[in-house]
C-alpha cells in the first residue's frame, strides 16, 4: 500500500519526496518509509525491489544504490564471519571482548552486534550463522529464543493492558 502512495506521490508530483523539506504530513511520512526501506534493504524481496524501481527513475537509481551497498555489506559480512570461524577452529571458543588482542575484541564486538540486531539480517545472512559453526548456530538460535520470548511477553502485555483500560496504550506520539 505505502508503494501505491509513493507512485502516486510521484506522479501528482513528479519528484520523490523530501525528508529535509516535506510540503505536508503525507510527503514526510513517504520520505521516513523510503528511508526505512533503504535501512531495511537486506530484508526486502526481489519483487519488492522491482515494485520500487518501477514506481520512478530516480528511485530505480536509488534503490540499486541500496543494492550496491548490501552487496559491500554481505561481502564484509562474509569475510568477518569466515574470521570469527577461523578464530573458533583454532581456539576452540568464542572471542572474549575482554582480550588484550585487537583482533579478538574486534571480532566479540561484531559478533555482539550482529546478534542484538538479528532482526536487521537478510535470510541468507542468517542462513550462514545457522550454518557457519556450531557456536555461532548455538548462540543465534539462543538469541532468536530470546527475542521470540521478549515478543510473546511485549503481547501479553498490550493484552492485559488492553484488558484493564479498554483502551490501546499511547505511544506518547500525539495519539
Amino acid at each position: 500500500e505505502r508503494a501505491r502512495d509513493l507512485a502516486s506521490f510521484v506522479a501528482r508530483h513528479g519528484c520523490l519526496p523530501s525528508r529535509a523539506l516535506p510540503k505536508d504530513e503525507i510527503e514526510r511520512a513517504l520520505a521516513a518509509w523510503m528511508h526505512h526501506q533503504a535501512r531495511q534493504a537486506s530484508t526486502l524481496t526481489d519483487e519488492q525491489f522491482n515494485v520500487l524501481r518501477g514506481i520512478h527513475p530516480k528511485l530505480s537509481t536509488r534503490v540499486d544504490g541500496w543494492m550496491d551497498k548490501f552487496a559491500d555489506q554481505m561481502l564484509a559480512f562474509d569475510i568477518t564471519l569466515a574470521d570469527l570461524s577461523s578464530f573458533i577452529s583454532s581456539h576452540e571458543r568464542m572471542p572474549r571482548s575482554v582480550s588484550n588482542v585487537k583482533s579478538e575484541k574486534a571480532l566479540a564486538a561484531w559478533f555482539l552486534s550482529i546478534k542484538k540486531s538479528l532482526h536487521r539480517l537478510s535470510p541468507e545472512q542468517l542462513r550462514l550463522l545457522k550454518t557457519s559453526d556450531p557456536k555461532i548456530a548455538q548462540q543465534i538460535k539462543d538469541s532468536l529464543l530470546r527475542a521470540e520470548a521478549t515478543w510473546d511477553m511485549r503481547c501479553q502485555q498490550v493484552e492485559a493492558f488492553l484488558q484493564i483500560h479498554q483502551r490501546h496504550p499511547r505511544s506518547g506520539h500525539g495519539d
